[in-house]
């Protein structure tokens, strides 16, 4: 595809993805895949709200020295873990929604870990 044409494309896509809302897509039935790819995405941001909502419930001297570090470190491994998963259809319009639904899966399963260091 021709630089310019995909450039083109991919502001066309940020454009009509900013105005989601607006649009009122409907993410339990989803049409194109540039609906499919906003719908992961704010699936992901739903997860990591949930996520972030979580730690903040963990006491903070709990939150200190290494499990801190491993959240830091975590972060990193899912967002790489998540581009690898994404390499193979590097320059498709499916990417972006496979990484979110990556991003997605292990931040819930990541959730549920955090929720161990709950006060009970």
């Amino acid at each position: 595809m021709n630089r310019h044409i995909m450039i083109g494309t991919v502001a066309g896509a940020l454009l009509w993805l900013s105005a989601g809302e607006a649009l009122a897509v409907d993410c339990r039935n989803p049409g194109p895949q540039i609906e499919i790819n906003y719908c992961a995405g704010e699936a992901y941001k739903r997860a990591d709200k949930k996520l972030n909502r979580v730690w903040r419930a963990i006491p903070k001297s709990t939150r200190r020295g290494n499990l801190l570090k491993a959240q830091r470190i975590w972060i990193k491994y899912r967002d790489l873990e998540c581009l690898a998963e994404g390499d193979p259809y590097q320059g498709g319009s499916i990417q972006s929604s496979i990484i979110s639904s990556c991003k997605t899966r292990m931040t819930k399963t990541r959730t549920k870990e955090l929720r161990e260091f709950l006060p009970r």
